[in-house]
Formats: C-alpha cells, structure tokens, sequence
C-alpha cells in the first residue's frame, strides 16, 4: 500500500496529515487535488494531473459517503467519478435519483442555521407528511436527529422512506444508523446489501468497524487493508488498522508510580456524584482523588464530606475556595496542592462531570509506554448520552488560523481542527498518535512536567482555552501531546451548545478566543503546526511502513521499491 506523502503538493499533504474524516475537510481536499488536476493538465504534466483527478475523485467520494442521501454532491461526483471502473451503473443511477428528488426547504435551512434545531425538526416532520420522498429533508433529519438523541424517529422515517433507484443509499444510511445505535447485527445486514449493488470502500470500512465491534477482529482487519490498498491516502484508516495489527487497539499497562486525580467543581452535585461514582468503580488503588469545591451551594459539600468517609484521607482529599475562581484558577490551586503534598509520578485533570471507563488508567498507561517522550496525554471524549457525538480527538492548528490569512483567527470558531464535528462516530478517530493539543476534560502528565510547566493562565477565567493554551505553551518548548483514542471517556455536559446558542457563554469564548489570538505571533503559530505535522508525518510513514509488513505488502511508503 505504497503512498509517498513527500511527493503531494505541500498545502493538500498539510491538510491530509490532520485527518481524512469529516465531509466538509475532505470535500475541501478533493477540491484542492482537482483544482492540482487542472492546473498540472494546464502544464501538459499529464501523469500529476491524473494521478490529482483519480485522488480528488476519491476523497469527493469518502465525503459524499458520510452522507449519501444529501443531493449536493450528487452532480460533481457524477461529473468527476463518471467512467470510474470501480463503481457500477446503479450507483449512478441511485445518484441521479437523489438529485432529482432533493428539493431544499429554505424555511428548514433557516431554522437550522439559527442554530435551532428542535424547530428545524419540527419543520422536516411537516415536510416529510407532505412529500415523503424528498431526499433534502431525509437528510436533515439524518442530520439533526441523532443531535437530539431520538434514533428510533429518524429509523422509522429511514425505514418508510420511498428511496426507488437509491435503495443502497438509504440502505448506508440505515447501516450507519443502527451502528450508532448498537444494533450490529441489523447494521451488517444494512451494509452488505448496500456493498451488493454499490461496493464503496468507505461502506467497507464501516463494515469493518461493525464486525469489530461484533468481536470479529480479524475479518475487520482484512476488510480495512483491503480498503487501503483502494485509498492509500486514508490516514485515519491506515492508524487505525496499524493499531489493529500491534495489538495497540488492545493494549493496557500500568501507570508507573500512582496517580493524582484532580477535579474541580460548582454547583454540580449530581454530575460529581456520577463522576466520583465511576473513578471508584474503576479503582483507586495507588490513587488519590482531590476535589477543589469552588464554593458551591447545591450539596456538593454533603457529597464531599460522604466521599472523605468513605475513602479515606489516603485516598480522598478536597479544597474548598470561598468563591467561584474559575478553570484556571481551580487547576493552578490543585497544582500547588501537589507541591505541598507528596505528590504521584502523574497528575490527570478530570472534569467533574467526566465518566471514565473501568480500564482508564491502564489505557492511559499504555500510551505512556507507545509515547514516553510526551508531555501530555489525553483520549477520546464522547457525549455521554449520544455516545455517537465526538467532543473530542486529537486536536491540530487549523492551517488558516497559523496562516494570517484573512479572517482566519477570528474568522474561526476554534483555532483547531474540527474534524469530529463534521459527523457522526464510526471509529474513524480510534487510534494513538502526537498531536499538538489534546481536551481538558480528561488529561494526564507526568507531575514533574505539570509543575514545572507553569500555571494555566487565569486571563482565559472563568473557563475556555486555557488548556489549549497550556498545550501550545509545552509545545513552544519542544514538547508534544499524545492522544489515546481507544479511550473514550462519556462527558456529561454537551460540549459547545451553550456557546453556538449565543448569550454569556458565547462571549465569554469569543473572547478568550481573542485573548488566545492575541498571546501568539502568527509566524509562532505557524512553527507550531509545522512542528506537528511533521511529527505526523513522521509517524504515518512508520506506521504505513509497519502495516506493509504486516500485510504482506514490504514495501517502502516513501517510495514504492520492495525491501
């Protein structure tokens, strides 16, 4: 599965390295590799200009698999893809179906641009009673449904759905659906029938990820290198089935030298006890837990107090702060706690309303032994009751926000990627690689590193990228993060709601927003994300050097030759 990275035009090698997920950044690639296309075709360089089209072609089509019943990709990928001899003549005609039964409602896309979506709902329902088979609002409520949480509505209306000549499209959708529900064997059933008139590689990827989680490892394995060997530009595919071949998918170890574990909360008892409730359930031998209560009025003292009893001074502590003081604060507090103390090898921050799984510690500790040489490790985090909403994976400095370019700081609603919020999860972010920040709401580091590294800048009270900030700080000195995406640890706070609905949460990001732009020059930025992603870069090659070998296929990834 050869595929040399170095020989891509810069600006499209820099945006494959931060992921090939989400429909709007691998749209935007395929834009840019067909763009290449024409230009090379322009120079009479024939060979780059096919080789750009085939590879423009492909990630158009892993864009439009996210969303097969969406009509407005339907026309460009026929213009592109039309002659491809991988796809059948029913994919095009289910494709030109689509288009023809995708009738935009601009009420609907008003609604959903407002940023409500229970009344977007509201407004498909009305549409869907009216003209049941048009495909626009089928997809919105592909889109819009899983937010709210209700699968069973949009399967019902999936199910009734007239799809004529796209039966294998509305048959993804459903595959895709039941996954996130849980329901596999109804999810393989949906995706073999769908490969049977349509075999897309990014439906086999799916499946794979469905029989992995049915316990079928191997026939996963099989199905993504047979995936690879179509679209060796897949990044995430490649991780992914790299970490299924080690055994890093699997793997646990030990966190040498005891564990801190820091929270810090407000006014939320319910949640904490939920929180607190799941790290005992996990395990604390070699831990201690410490709780800086920032002046709450809810119980939370009661609960505190209950949790000291139980556990023990050994294993239990709490600082109580006689006002709310905010993220920043809260973590500097806990911070000097441990230098008061005696304090564990490592310190791991944890949201008060973050719930860990049973093995967290041991999959941490396995990332510490895949990267030692990192400063800080985080993982997966999901929403807690759609555990199918990524909040978030590895995280990179979005190329416009390190550029300069205008709008491209405060253009942005995150200064990184936002990959993950750009569908839903189908294990295309389950894997372990450096990254140049990971989330706060769960994260490790060696104590050693944490004290040494300097506080987290209470500027950015009372909360909002003041992690963020702390990561670029260790990485403007040479350091990097890790993420352990075979962590998903279940948060209960819909992460961002607040803040796309506007009022005090709004502001309060946009201006720590502003804050953050304000603290790097844009030529530190750039060196940021140059620094990453050529440790990216470096890691892929290995890896695709591995999975070579492991396969079958030893050949190098920088140049094709057998070794």
């Amino acid at each position: 599965m050869p595929f040399d990275l170095r020989s891509l035009d810069p600006a499209l090698r820099d945006k494959l390295l931060t992921g090939c997920a989400g429909k709007l950044h691998l749209a935007s690639m395929a834009r840019d590799a067909l763009a290449l296309a024409g230009a090379h075709s322009g120079r009479g360089e024939h060979p780059q200009a096919a080789f750009y089209a085939s590879l423009g072609g492909d990630m158009l089509l892993a864009a439009w698999e996210d969303e097969p019943l969406s009509g407005l990709l339907a026309q460009p990928l026929r213009t592109v893809l039309q002659g491809n001899p991988y796809l059948p003549g029913a994919f095009f005609d289910a494709l030109d179906w689509v288009q023809q039964h995708f009738i935009p409602d601009p009420s609907v896309q008003r609604l959903v641009d407002a940023g409500r979506v229970s009344g977007a709902l509201e407004a498909v329902r009305a549409g869907l009673a009216k003209t049941p088979d048009n495909c626009f609002l089928v997809h919105k409520l592909l889109e819009l449904g899983p937010v709210e949480g209700d699968l069973d509505e949009v399967r019902a209306a999936l199910q009734a759905f007239p799809a004529g000549a796209a039966e294998p499209f509305r048959r993804i959708a459903l595959a895709d659906l039941e996954s996130m529900a849980g329901r596999l064997d109804a999810a393989e059933g949906h995706y073999l029938a769908a490969l049977e008139a349509c075999p897309l590689p990014g439906v086999h990827a799916r499946l794979g990820h469905c029989r992995l989680r049915q316990g079928r490892d191997r026939e996963a394995r099989t199905l993504w290198t047979a995936v690879l060997r179509r679209r060796p530009w897949h990044v995430n595919l490649l991780l992914r089935l790299h970490d299924a071949l080690t055994g890093a998918s699997e793997a646990t170890a030990p966190l040498p030298g005891g564990l801190d574990i820091l929270l810090y909360t407000h006014n939320k008892a319910d949640d904490l006890a939920r929180a607190l409730a799941a790290l005992e359930a996990a395990g604390l031998d070699g831990c201690r837990v410490t709780v800086l209560d920032n002046d709450s009025t809810d119980g939370t003292g009661e609960l505190l107090r209950q949790a000291a009893d139980r556990l023990g001074a050994e294993r239990f502590g709490t600082i109580t702060a006689p006002v709310n003081v905010g993220a920043p604060a809260a973590r500097n507090w806990l911070m000097r706690s441990l230098r008061d103390g005696q304090p564990r090898a490592f310190a791991a921050f944890l949201d008060d309303d973050a719930l860990v799984p049973g093995d967290w510690r041991e999959r941490f500790g396995a990332a510490v032994a895949a990267a030692p040489s990192a400063a800080v490790w985080g993982c997966k985090v999901v929403d807690a009751a759609r555990p199918w909403i990524v909040q978030n994976p590895d995280l990179h400095l979005r190329g416009e926000y390190a550029s300069g370019e205008p709008g491209g700081k405060i253009g942005l609603s995150t200064p990184t990627t936002d990959l993950h919020h750009q569908g839903f999860d189908h294990g295309q972010f389950d894997y372990l690689r450096p990254c140049v920040s990971v989330t706060g709401c769960c994260h490790l580091f060696r104590t050693e590193t944490l004290l040494t590294s300097g506080d987290f800048d209470i500027g950015f009270s009372p909360t909002q990228f003041d992690d963020l900030d702390h990561d670029l700080r260790l990485a403007q000195a040479g350091h990097w993060a890790c993420y352990q995406g075979h962590l998903a640890v279940r948060h209960l706070k819909n992460t961002g709601q607040a803040a796309r609905r506007g009022g005090v949460a709004a502001g309060n990001a946009l201006g720590n927003h502003l804050k953050l732009q304000a603290r790097y020059a844009t030529a530190d930025l750039a060196a940021l994300r140059r620094a990453d992603l050529d440790r990216c870069q470096a890691d892929i090659a290995a890896k695709a050097a591995r999975v070579n070998r492991l396969t079958g296929h030893d050949e190098d990834p920088a140049t094709g030759e057998s070794n």
